[in-house]
């Protein structure tokens, strides 16, 4: 099976760069690559980074599914963290993590 490269998307998302965003608490006994500490938290969308098959789904069959557009998301690092801190984390996130706020 051919390894997929990052994509240029060529179809519109849900989100565009300065939407805000909620990150999918997906309680699954299934693979996830969203990390903990953003699950459940807003942030806004930097940038629509590029298409790639889904983590999840690809994990699941073994095989490379249908991209689906991946976002590049920036959350305050005190909404996750401490409230002390005072930098800004972003995210690699696939529209199917994502929902509106």
């Amino acid at each position: 099976m051919a390894r997929p490269s990052p994509a240029t998307p060529t179809w519109a998302g849900r989100f565009k760069p300065g939407d805000r965003v909620r990150v999918r608490n997906q309680v699954t006994s299934g693979h996830t690559r969203v990390p903990r500490y953003v699950r459940n938290h807003v942030g806004r969308v930097e940038q629509v980074a590029f298409a790639w098959p889904n983590p999840g789904e690809s994990a699941a069959a073994g095989t490379y599914g249908e991209p689906e557009l991946v976002y590049t998301v920036a959350f305050a690092a005190a909404d996750l963290f401490d409230p002390a801190a005072d930098h800004t984390l972003t995210a690699d996130l696939g529209e199917s993590d994502l929902e509106e706020p």
